[in-house]
């Protein structure tokens, strides 16, 4: 979790230089990746609920 923690602070302070270096174009295309990422978790879970709620898995 430590770890985890410590990756997270270098990601955001280094943010504006990440922002720089990808460029307009390269955030839009990181933040479409990792919403289809969160939105496919997210189906999955709702897959996995349905299944257990009717029993059928």
């Amino acid at each position: 979790m430590a770890l985890c923690l410590c990756l997270l602070f270098a990601v955001y302070a280094l943010a504006g230089t990440l922002f720089r270096l990808l460029g307009k174009a390269g955030i839009e295309i990181v933040t479409r990746v990792f919403g289809l990422i969160l939105c496919s978790i997210a189906v999955t879970g709702l897959v996995i609920a349905t299944k257990l709620s009717f029993g059928l898995g």
